[in-house]
């Protein structure tokens, strides 16, 4: 039975430290700012930038980082480079942060487990490397970088680690499936990303009352915006064989 007496005041070892936290600002430049609609222009810098003064006043350190600042998106924003001015920015060429090995190494070199992520497209900036870091591929990463830094992990629903069928793997996908994929993406990627959309999203069943026309549309336009290369080179990771990271994935459940 539980007793009210006996409850006592204490952390949680999952709570936030400013020992245990690292920040890291993912791509806080001009071209990104034109993709934002969901807020004053001034009141997020003046956000960003009132976190980046918190995160140095308690000694958490940064890491920060852009994307294609000389070609495309311009240099980090002024104000937040002001707080830290002995340290640069990482630039990228890849789309989500988490796949640049120099920012990888930056993060890790900080001893930190607990990355505070800060950006201005919450698709991109913040999802794509939040899922790398351990949640959407968290086989992978324990397959890379071992459980060291993971006090738990759990995988519910998840993709099996080899989806091609092979005679080793007769439970999975016949390989005409995924050429059929890459024939349709060469011939109309648009309207591929249509139709998979409709079907990712079960749109027929429940379009309208789970799934909003409008969320379909925005996934499409975050979709339609990688190359055609890139596109294709999806359908060919896929048939990425994970297998042998699955031995490597010791962290308690």
């Amino acid at each position: 039975m539980f007793d009210i007496t006996k409850v006592r005041a204490a952390g949680g070892r999952d709570l936030l430290t400013p020992e245990n936290s690292v920040m890291l600002f993912v791509d806080h430049q001009p071209q990104m700012f034109f993709g934002v609609g969901s807020g004053d222009r001034a009141a997020i810098i003046n956000s960003t930038v009132g976190l980046a003064k918190a995160a140095r006043a308690f000694d958490v350190p940064a890491v920060l980082t852009t994307v294609a600042a000389a070609s495309f998106s311009g240099p980090l924003l002024p104000q937040l480079a002001a707080v830290f001015p002995e340290q640069g920015a990482i630039d990228r060429t890849s789309v989500n942060a988490w796949e640049d090995e120099a920012l990888v190494e930056a993060v890790k070199a900080t001893g930190r487990k607990k990355v505070i992520l800060s950006g201005l497209w919450t698709e991109v900036c913040l999802v794509l490397p939040a899922l790398s870091m351990g949640s959407g591929e968290v086989t992978r990463y324990l397959g890379t970088y071992g459980s060291e830094r993971i006090a738990k992990a759990v995988m519910i629903g998840v993709v099996p680690p080899f989806l091609l069928k092979t005679e080793d793997n007769p439970g999975g996908v016949d390989a005409g499936v995924f050429r059929g994929i890459e024939e349709a993406i060469r011939a109309d990627r648009f309207a591929f990303l249509t139709a998979f959309l409709a079907d990712f999203y079960n749109v027929d069943v429940l379009g309208g009352e789970r799934i909003s026309e409008e969320a379909v549309r925005a996934s499409w336009n975050v979709a339609a915006g990688a190359s055609a290369k890139g596109t294709l080179d999806c359908v060919q990771a896929w048939l990425t064989d994970f297998r042998a990271d699955c031995p490597a994935s010791t962290s308690p459940p």
